[in-house]
């Protein structure tokens, strides 16, 4: 009975924070935000967002500022170099979403 009780407790402590939107370790999130600014195209990234969707699915929200002379086929290619990277050290990972406007937007606004 004990050893039931105590298997229970664990499952339900790691149910609860899936379903709480549990986030990607602080070292995780910062071995992406480093890979993401290692690729030539990007200036410049912020923390990624990062929500678990299971116990092996990880959905990340990557906030970018590109180079701006970029042209449109090769701001594609990086994208793709990006995403491919995080998968390829991350395999969890398979939800990537990029946002390239918003850091600009923000540093016009101050």
């Amino acid at each position: 009975g004990l050893i039931l009780a105590a298997v229970s407790g664990v499952i339900l402590y790691e149910c609860r924070s899936l379903m709480l939107g549990e986030a990607v370790d602080q070292e995780t999130a910062a071995d992406i935000q480093r890979l993401v600014e290692s690729d030539p195209a990007v200036e410049q990234s912020r923390r990624p967002l990062s929500m678990y969707f299971g116990p092996h699915e990880i959905l990340v929200a990557l906030d970018v500022q590109f180079r701006r002379v970029l042209p449109a086929e090769e701001l594609e290619r990086a994208v793709d170099r990006i995403e491919s990277a995080v998968r390829q050290r991350l395999p969890q990972c398979r939800h990537i979403f990029l946002e390239a406007e918003s850091i600009t937007r923000a540093q016009g606004a101050e």
